[in-house]
This record gives structure tokens, C-alpha cells and sequence, in this order.
């Protein structure tokens, strides 16, 4: 028997951005996994510094053998033992056990030759192809799609689980090279612009050599518009790629139709057996929107929605920054609020719809969002507001400590205040020097631990108290918290509301009273300083 080892949580899975196209790009399917074996997660993962999984460890030391059904998978450290069990695909097609939520499930193909497919899988963390590690698609969007080289004979498929289900199947890549019309970035144009504009498409690259030297060709109602370099893309992956567009010429209402064609190293066309079409509205002045920009993070193509104030020519508009929840994303975030008159409101995107709780990569994103807003629309620097709902609520009580500079008041929603109060993370017991150093990492989570920070602007709290996903007890703690030293904060409870209660509980009429009254202290005005911070790559000012 083997103890448990702690892991570091440095796997990464990779993921992109969001949108749909009016082609669908079809594949034909070669094999659907209907069939497989599953145990239990014997560890734990969660949003742990050091995570905890026996099958994973065996991996790492190559001590893991292919299961057989009823054979003994592990054992804990009391001498139970957990044994491999059969499992099968639902009506839907979709392995769905218990066993799931974190567990593995483990797939054979049989190959009668050595070929290059595609592995479409969803509802997974990640997967091991023939002992090769390939990312996953969480939150089972079917976005992920995975050149992979079968060899002759059996193949072997573990997937480790995140919610309960996963879907598998192999299907016949429609090119060597080839345009996905799933997870585009497809941007929004507004009436009167005339600068370009970034999107990005994911390319797949199905063969078993690297794509360099390549170009993408962006046609607006047909006509050539703009080239695009393609960076360097390994062989047997998918990169999301940008690419530059301009629809100089067109009026509010106007749908111009953008498709694609692909250039090779020596300027030939690619053949491609289907492309993406995109139909783009153009935006009135008033109309939200998604802005795109190429973010100095990575060189990837990301976005923000935009809310516009309802008056036009506003000058210096206060400026009210909302983090999005879980699965919302950041269109759907701004889509609830309606146009203020003496302001604008911005949504960043986190990444991704889930994202990364505005917390690592999300909290990166948010600042340079609010960079380039600062830069582009010149708001009001003495009004400018931070607000969020769930998971962006938490990002409200994260980004308002890591960043307190920027804000006359914030205000959380629905939000929890700390991981370790909501996630269930857990702090280790004498832990070793490696996993102390990574629990340090962790140290920016720390929200009480800096909620000094909170002090010189205002704070208006906001939380349904029949909430079933983010306990009341969250907003209530955070009450008790800032009464034993702030003197600026507001608190509402709504009797009988759940965790969504309509758009109320983001576009609540006293939380904009509250953040109307409120204005930040000019530099000149201050004369002492009292800043924490758990690190200054993090926050340093």
C-alpha cells in the first residue's frame, strides 16, 4: 500500500473564449465510447495551493497499470480498497456516475491502423491519451476538440471527471489544417468606428508537423479586408489565433457577413472542407457592446462589454466596474443593468465564463481591463465604482482589497468574502517545506488578511437572505467584520430572495444611490497611508 502523496497544482488545461457561428462545421463520427471502467477520487483537489489524488501519484511514478474490471485500483491509508467498476453511457450518451466528480473513468479504442482523429470530450478535467496529457472542458461547453494520433492496436483513454458526466467520441478531422467555428472571439462594431479590430478562431492543426509561416484572410461581405500573421501552432494541437478586421463604411443596424480563407508558407489557399460564417449587427451609440483588444498578458485576443451612459457626449462619466458569476460571462453580466446618465459601466471577461473565480489570470484580466478603459474613455477618476454578483461578488471583496486606489465605494452581491470560508479550503497541518511555499502562493486569497484596505472608501453589501448557492452567512460575516473598524458601509439583506432574485440584485436602485453618494479623495487630500499587500507582483500600490 502506497500513502497518499500531496501534488502541486501545476497541471493547467486549456481553454478559450465564446461565441457561435450561423455554419456549422460538421465531423463524422468514427466512434462514440459508450463503455468504460470508473473508481472514485481518492485525494482531493478543489481550489487547494496542494492538491491530493493516489491514481495521479502512481502516474507520476509509473506504478499505474492498465485497470481490469474488479481489480484493486487503490486503497486508503485504513486498508480499504476501492476496485475498478464497469460503467456505460446514458440514453444521452453520457457516462454519469458519482464517481465523476472528480473520479476517473478509463476508455479503450482498438485501431486497425495508425491515423490521426479527433478526440471531441466534454465534462472532463483533463485526459491521458495513451499516457499523454491533453486539457479538458470542464464545465461541458464542446469547445475542446484534439488532434490526436491513434496508434495500431489498443489505445488507451483516462479521463479524469469534474461534475458528474462526461461525453466522448473520435471523429475524422474535415482537413489536415482547418477552422473550428467553436469558441469564436467574434467582435462588435459600433456605428462610426474606423480603427481595425481583433477576433480570434481557433485553428486545429491535425497534422504531425508545427504550422509556421501561415496567414488568415478576414472577407467582410465577401471582399478581401485584412491579413493576419499565424503564430507558430505544435503539431497534433489547436491555438485560438487573432485576426484583424475593418467594416469601415457601415451604419447602425447594418449586418455585414465575415468569413475566412487561410494562406500557407508560400501564400497558397488552404483547402478547408467547410469555414465559419459570422453575421456581425453594427451598434448603434447607445447599444451595448463587446470591445476586443490584444492583451499584453499573452498576446491573446480578449474582450469587455460596455454599457454606454444614455446621454450622449458625456465627459469624464463615472465609471462602474462589474465582475461577472460563474458561467454569466461578461455579455451577459452588462446585459443586466440599464444605461445610467451619469455613468458607464464595463464588464470584463475573466477569461472565461467561469473564469478563474477574479482571482490568478481573472485578476490580471480585470486590472488590464480597467487600464485600458481608464485610457480609452477618460472617466472620472473620483468615480469610479467596483460591484460584482457571486462569483464576482467574491471578485468584488478580492479585487476591491488587491487594488483599493481605484474605488469611491464598492459593492458586493451575493459574493463570498474568502475561499476558505465558502470553497472549502483547507489550510495544511505542519506542512512541508514544498507545500508551504505553495501555500504561501496562495497568500493573495487571503481576504481578512488585507481588509485593512477597505477602509477609506465606501462599501455597500447585498445579499438575498433565502440564498441556496452563496450562504447569507458570507454577507453577515463580512457585516460583523467591517463594524469593528469602518465607519462608511452599507448592508441589505432582501427578505425571501434566493441567490438570483431578477435583475435587482445587480441593478439594485440604493446600491447606485449609495455609489452616487460616494466620490474618492483627491491625493492632495490625504495625508496618511495604510496599505497591505500579500505580495507586490500582486498589488504594489
Amino acid at each position: 500500500m502506497k500513502k497518499i502523496t500531496s501534488i502541486p497544482a501545476t497541471l493547467v488545461c486549456l481553454l478559450a473564449l465564446s461565441c457561435s457561428s450561423i455554419s456549422g462545421i460538421a465531423q463524422e463520427t468514427i466512434h462514440q465510447f459508450v463503455d468504460g471502467l470508473t473508481v472514485p477520487l481518492l485525494g482531493k483537489y478543489g481550489r487547494e495551493a496542494v492538491f491530493q489524488d493516489q491514481l495521479l501519484y502512481h502516474i507520476a511514478e509509473d506504478t499505474w497499470n492498465t485497470p481490469i474490471e474488479g481489480e484493486l485500483a487503490f486503497s486508503d491509508e485504513n486498508g480499504e480498497e476501492t476496485n475498478w467498476s464497469p460503467i456505460n453511457t446514458n440514453d444521452k450518451g453520457f457516462f454519469q456516475h458519482k464517481n465523476l466528480r472528480g473520479g476517473y473513468l478509463y476508455c479503450e479504442y482498438e485501431s486497425r491502423k495508425s491515423v490521426v482523429v479527433i478526440l471531441e470530450a466534454s465534462g472532463h478535467n483533463e485526459v491521458f491519451v495513451n499516457g499523454e496529457l491533453r486539457g479538458g472542458d470542464v464545465y461541458n461547453y464542446g469547445w475542446v476538440q484534439h488532434p490526436i494520433l491513434l496508434k495500431k492496436g489498443k489505445n488507451s483513454f483516462l479521463f479524469r471527471g469534474s461534475r458528474g458526466r462526461i461525453n466522448a467520441s473520435l471523429t475524422v478531422p474535415s482537413a489536415k489544417t482547418f477552422l473550428s467555428d467553436r469558441d469564436p472571439l467574434i467582435p462588435d462594431w459600433k456605428e462610426g468606428w474606423t480603427n481595425e479590430l481583433a477576433g480570434a478562431l481557433r485553428l486545429i492543426n491535425a497534422g504531425t508537423e508545427e504550422i509556421t509561416g501561415f496567414q488568415i484572410i478576414s472577407f467582410i461581405n465577401g471582399k478581401k479586408n485584412q491579413t493576419s500573421e499565424i503564430p507558430i501552432i505544435g503539431p497534433l494541437t489547436s491555438r485560438k489565433i487573432p485576426f484583424m478586421m475593418n467594416a469601415v463604411g457601415y451604419k447602425a443596424g447594418d449586418t455585414i457577413s465575415l468569413s475566412f480563407t487561410l494562406l500557407d508558407a508560400k501564400g497558397r489557399e488552404v483547402k478547408m472542407e467547410d469555414s465559419p460564417v459570422f453575421e456581425i449587427k453594427v451598434k448603434g451609440a447607445f447599444d451595448r457592446r463587446k470591445e476586443t483588444f490584444i492583451s499584453n498578458i499573452d498576446g491573446s485576443v480578449q474582450y469587455y462589454s460596455l454599457v454606454p451612459p444614455s446621454v450622449p457626449n458625456l465627459s469624464n462619466p463615472a465609471l462602474f466596474f462589474s465582475l461577472h458569476g460563474a458561467s454569466v460571462e461578461a455579455v451577459n453580466q452588462a446585459a443586466a443593468y440599464s444605461p445610467k446618465d451619469w455613468g458607464m459601466l464595463v464588464a470584463p471577461t475573466n477569461r472565461r465564463p467561469y473564469g478563474f473565480d477574479w482571482e490568478d489570470w481573472g485578476r490580471m484580466d480585470g486590472k488590464e481591463v480597467l487600464e485600458i478603459v481608464r485610457e480609452k474613455y477618460h472617466p472620472d477618476p473620483g468615480r469610479m465604482y467596483l460591484t460584482g454578483h457571486s462569483m464576482g461578488g467574491h471578485g468584488t471583496w478580492q479585487f476591491g482589497v488587491s487594488y483599493p486606489g481605484y474605488w469611491a465605494a464598492i459593492a458586493p452581491s451575493a459574493g463570498w468574502y474568502s475561499f476558505w470560508s465558502y470553497a472549502g479550503k483547507n489550510k495544511l497541518d505542519n506542512p512541508n517545506p514544498m507545500e508551504d511555499a505553495f501555500l504561501r502562493a496562495s497568500n493573495p486569497s487571503n481576504t481578512l488578511g488585507l481588509s485593512g484596505n477597505y477602509l477609506h472608501y465606501g462599501v455597500y453589501i447585498l445579499h438575498g437572505d433565502a440564498d441556496d448557492n452563496v450562504p447569507v452567512s458570507e454577507a453577515r460575516f463580512m457585516r460583523e467584520h467591517l463594524a469593528g473598524y469602518h465607519a462608511d458601509f452599507c448592508y441589505y439583506e432582501r427578505p425571501g430572495a434566493g441567490h438570483w432574485w431578477g435583475n435587482l440584485c445587480v441593478d439594485w436602485p440604493p446600491l447606485f444611490e449609495f455609489l452616487e453618494n460616494h466620490k474618492r479623495t483627491e491625493a492632495k487630500d490625504i495625508t496618511n497611508i495604510d496599505f497591505s499587500t500579500s505580495c507586490p507582483a500582486v498589488s504594489s500600490e
